[in-house]
């Protein structure tokens, strides 16, 4: 249950990087706007290599404002933080912060990678223990669920230190596409 809890996590993470190039660039689709889509993660948990089925449902309003969960069979995590890129030759990097509050094992997951026209994309995940009162936590914003622009040149300090601080845990990938 833990390495599914893990898996969909960063499931939830590449469906908020999909709705992100509706968010920051000019493509066929408007906000408000929906991303939907299905895909696999593979982490390694406890030394050993798992495959996760995943869902993923990511949500943009007018304002800017993401929601979102990532599913699998066993657990549901919900997005905290949201990066994005302007696309460029049809890619945007996207990172995405999740939570998840298991009162027993509190972790934040971190998913960064690339969208590919829309529709596929893949991404590291990357781990570290949650602490409500740690510095990383406290930098990030958690919970302030507005899309953030990234530039090439600039990522927030915040994000470069958490990034630094988390674990390598696995990549995925997820195919989908925006709903009206």
């Amino acid at each position: 249950m833990k390495k599914v809890r893990f898996l969909l996590v960063f499931c939830s993470m590449a469906v908020l990087a999909f709705l992100a190039p509706g968010v920051a660039s000019a493509q066929d689709v408007d906000l408000p706007l929906t991303w939907s889509g299905e895909g696999q993660a593979v982490v390694m948990m406890e030394g050993d290599v798992e495959l996760v089925d995943l869902e993923i449902t990511i949500k943009v309003d007018t304002d800017g404002w993401v929601t979102g969960k990532a599913a699998t069979e066993d657990a549901e995590f919900m997005i905290k933080r949201f990066y994005y890129e302007t696309e460029m030759d049809g890619a945007r990097k996207v990172v995405i912060a999740f939570l998840d509050d298991n009162p027993q094992n509190p972790s934040l997951f971190i998913l960064a990678g690339r969208i590919l026209h829309g529709k596929l994309f893949y991404a590291e995940i990357f781990h570290k223990n949650y602490d409500k009162e740690g510095e990383v936590e406290k930098g990030l914003y958690l919970g302030d669920n507005t899309a953030q622009e990234l530039y090439p040149d600039y990522y927030p300090q915040s994000l470069k230190k958490a990034m630094s601080a988390c674990q390598p845990l696995g990549g995925m990938a997820v195919v989908g596409n925006y709903v009206k």
